[in-house]
């Protein structure tokens, strides 16, 4: 996923995605991930000059960019940065996306109940700003069906990288070349495990599993 992500981001640097979720992440023969759906690009850099400049961006993001996936920033850009760079709204949502592909959901959508005599669907709840504001829970691991029997180590090494890009504040947030360096030895270790991972979200598209709106005005046409 995070190669691929690399070719694009090279090649188009002056842009960013802003919807990358699994529905708009498909995987080719070989495995490798590639992303569709462009519609959502726009320039990576967005001057904030004045407030207005900061709700047309807002505007943007409510109606392109996935709720369940979207940065902090985009949902109330701050205008009192005169610039922002939004392809760091895409290393949250890639962050997102690794935590959908392990659990099922993003980690905005959907609560895990835990339970250690049986599996119980997770819960969906709606996505918000102030959601998305506060650390995601971990979700149980007595909560997803034959974990604790087969990899918890799989699973908890997916939370630990899907942390390292979930910083609230993009200032702070890894850029995506330092994404690609601290997660070359964690997608080793992830594959290792991979093998013995339960599959347990059978309603998954894409590579991932997310069932989440579309948008803050979702059309079914989109």
């Amino acid at each position: 996923m995070f190669p691929k992500y690399q070719q694009i981001y090279l090649i188009v640097f002056f842009f960013a995605d802003r919807d990358i979720k699994p529905e708009n992440c498909l995987l080719d023969d070989d495995g490798t991930a590639i992303l569709t759906d462009f519609g959502s690009v726009a320039l990576a850099q967005v001057r904030l000059d004045k407030r207005r400049d900061a709700l047309l961006l807002q505007d943007h993001a409510a109606t392109h960019s996935t709720m369940t996936y979207r940065a902090p920033e985009l949902w109330d850009p701050p205008p009192e940065i005169s610039t922002i760079n939004t392809t760091k709204a895409d290393v949250w949502a890639l962050g997102c996306l690794l935590w959908a592909m392990a659990f099922g959901y993003s980690p905005f959508e959907a609560e895990f109940p835990s339970s250690k005599s049986q599996y119980i669907k997770p819960r969906l709840v709606e996505t918000s700003h102030l959601r998305v504001l506060a650390t995601p829970p971990t979700p149980p691991l007595d909560s997803l069906p034959n974990v604790q029997q087969t990899s918890p180590q799989f699973f908890q090494s997916v939370l630990d990288a899907s942390r390292l890009l979930l910083v609230l504040d993009p200032t702070e947030r890894p850029h995506i070349d330092h994404v690609l360096d601290i997660s070359a030895n964690r997608l080793v270790a992830l594959a290792s495990l991979h093998s013995s991972v339960p599959s347990f979200s059978s309603s998954a598209r894409g590579c991932g599993g997310s069932t989440s709106p579309h948008h803050d005005d979702p059309d079914p046409e989109r």
